[in-house]
């Protein structure tokens, strides 16, 4: 085959092949690549900026789609342009989507192939390591969402979600009409090892892994300036905690997404970026540091409730599930913000006693009964709702089935009359 024909195959829009070559024995094709002749609209790829003089030129080697058995490995000329705001920066090419060494369409196929199989077995497929795969896929979703139209939201909805050992549960609010989250819980990930949670003057101001004694703290005001003193608020953690420990729905190792958060290779460029007090964050994370040796947190007690080690900690971390120092660069920043509340929705369908749905005359409908988060919220749980929720699903279920099956309970009726409140409806 000629150049021209590989070109023709290889179907990358304003490029051709100059020279090709096959590797029978170990099924590899390489092909080298430049621009076609009245292809020099050179773009820069920080503003967008177009030039048509290059800096510099250099090879890029990426991996692209296989030509039958056949690895295919893509070496491109990518020119650099000296642009005026960005400085000298490589041009922006369309079938190179990031600085990892594959072209777009083979982290399209990759991350296609995501959708319905598992990492282990589309690594297998492309015989690339599983947090290779991971990286890819999350490019390609976030060019996908980049793109995609957004539909307004009508129907939410909240659930929680088993992560594994070490993550345990992640409370995810979801999209119900596309399934896309839209909000994840950080109370799990803030009370592993490597992570605190600081306010504006870099000082921590709770126990991390209980989640009543630290949202409660959230909510203090300060009565001189009529001020939330530790909101807003900051998750704080170093790379060790994003190598070992998911972060919401991140992967360990992954970048936080563009937006999430933010990295520094210092604490005192970190505080810069966040706002934050730089001396008072350098001498919390120095004493939080020393607690970690002696696995005691005098301040707070962080870890001090066996809940804590099993939902908020990693168990496996030794000596403490929950504390572990902030040492290595570079350091991640995550703002952390509220939400109305969650596992229990704020409408439902009235009911009486027995669980009945009652109808617009304020009448119980026969056979019809509603459980759970069907039901009108009347009941509100300690800060928390997932346990409250869980207890309407098991009482409203208890109820109804009392009912249907022509024995209701009285328990209701008697501690009614027991306080002297007239009847149950």
């Amino acid at each position: 085959m000629r150049d021209n024909d590989f070109t023709k195959i290889l179907g990358w829009p304003g490029y051709r092949v100059y020279r090709h070559e096959i590797d029978e024995t170990a099924k590899t094709l390489r092909l080298w690549v430049r621009r076609k002749r009245g292809n020099r609209k050179l773009i820069c790829s920080g503003c967008g900026r177009k030039f048509s003089d290059a800096h510099d030129c250099n090879e890029r080697e990426v991996r692209d789609l296989p030509w039958g058995e056949y690895r295919t490995t893509v070496i491109i000329e990518v020119y650099r342009v000296c642009c005026p705001q960005c400085g000298v920066r490589v041009e922006k090419v369309p079938q190179l989507p990031s600085k990892a060494p594959f072209s777009k369409r083979f982290e399209e196929a990759v991350g296609l192939a995501c959708e319905s199989a598992s990492v282990r077995q589309v690594a297998r497929q492309f015989r690339l390591a599983a947090s290779t795969v991971r990286a890819i896929d999350l490019r390609y979703l976030q060019r996908w969402s980049t793109t995609r139209r957004k539909d307004p939201l009508v129907q939410m909805g909240v659930d929680e979600i088993y992560f594994g050992k070490q993550m345990k549960f992640i409370t995810v609010v979801s999209n119900l009409e596309t399934g896309e989250p839209l909000w994840r819980s950080a109370l799990q990930p803030m009370g592993l090892p490597h992570t605190i949670v600081v306010n504006r003057m870099g000082k921590r101001f709770g126990n991390e892994s209980f989640y009543r004694a630290f949202l409660y703290a959230v909510d203090i005001i300060d009565g001189g300036n009529q001020t939330h003193p530790n909101f807003p608020c900051w998750v704080i953690l170093d790379s060790q905690a994003r190598e070992k420990y998911p972060f919401g729905s991140v992967m360990p190792a992954q970048d936080l997404p563009e937006g999430l958060g933010v990295k520094a290779d210092s604490i005192a460029q970190l505080a810069g970026k966040i706002g934050v007090d730089s001396k008072g964050l350098a001498a919390t994370i120095a004493a939080f540091n020393g607690y970690c040796e002696t696995s005691e947190d005098p301040e707070f007690h962080r870890g001090m409730h066996a809940w804590s080690a099993w939902m908020c900690g990693d168990p496996f971390h030794k000596p403490h599930p929950n504390l572990g120092p902030l040492v290595k660069p570079p350091f991640h920043a995550v703002e952390l913000h509220r939400i109305g509340g969650s596992a229990i929705p704020s409408t439902g369908l009235a009911a009486d006693s027995h669980c009945r749905a009652v109808g617009w005359d304020d009448k119980p409908i026969e056979g019809l009964y509603v459980a759970g988060n069907s039901m009108a919220r009347m009941e509100t749980g300690a800060v928390m709702q997932s346990g409250v929720s869980n207890a309407r699903g098991m009482t409203h279920g208890y109820l109804a089935g009392r009912h249907a099956a022509g024995k209701p309970s009285d328990l209701l009726q008697k501690q009614v009359e027991r306080l002297g409140l007239g009847s149950a409806a």
